[in-house]
C-alpha cells in the first residue's frame, strides 16, 4: 500500500525494486573493491573472504530485486505509453548496475582464489586459513 493506503501501481513498484538494484549493486561493487584492496593493505585472506561472503549477499539480493522488476515489467500496459518507456530505461540501468557489480564480484572472486594458493604455500593446505578460504569460494555460484 502506498500512502493514504493507495495501492501502488506496478510501475511504483518496479521503480522500488530497481532502486533496491542499485543500491545492493553498489554495496556488492564496494565490498568487492574493498576485498581487492585489502590484498594490498595487509588485510587477511581472512578477512578478505569475508567481505566476499557478504558482498555474495548483496549480489544475490540485486539478481532477486532485478528479476522482480522485469516481472514487473510485463505488467505494465504494451501500449508503448510513456511508463512502460521509462520502465525499459529503469530496467536497462538496473541491467548496468548488476553486470557491473557481476564483474567486479567475478574480480575479487579470482583474486582470492589466487589468494589460496599462497595461504596454502605458508600455512599449508590443512590449515584453517585455507579451509576458510577454499570454503568461502566453494559458496560462489556466479555465472559465466
Amino acid at each position: 500500500m502506498g500512502l493514504f493506503g493507495r495501492k501502488k501501481s506496478p510501475f511504483d513498484e518496479l521503480q522500488e525494486q530497481c532502486q533496491v538494484v542499485a543500491r545492493e549493486a553498489d554495496s556488492t561493487r564496494k565490498k568487492s573493491e574493498h576485498s581487492l584492496r585489502g590484498k594490498y593493505e595487509h588485510m587477511s585472506a581472512e578477512e578478505r573472504a569475508d567481505l566476499l561472503k557478504e558482498a555474495l549477499g548483496s549480489w544475490k539480493l540485486a539478481h532477486s530485486a532485478l528479476d522482480a522488476a522485469r516481472a514487473l515489467q510485463g505488467k505494465l500496459d504494451k501500449a508503448g505509453s510513456e511508463e512502460q518507456m521509462a520502465a525499459e530505461s529503469l530496467i536497462l540501468s538496473a541491467n548496468l548496475d548488476v553486470s557491473k557489480a557481476d564483474a567486479s564480484l567475478q574480480e575479487a572472486r579470482n583474486s582470492l582464489m589466487k589468494g589460496v594458493g599462497e595461504v596454502e604455500e605458508y600455512f599449508g593446505p590443512k590449515s584453517k586459513e585455507a579451509k576458510h578460504l577454499r570454503k568461502v569460494l566453494s559458496e560462489f555460484q556466479l555465472p559465466g
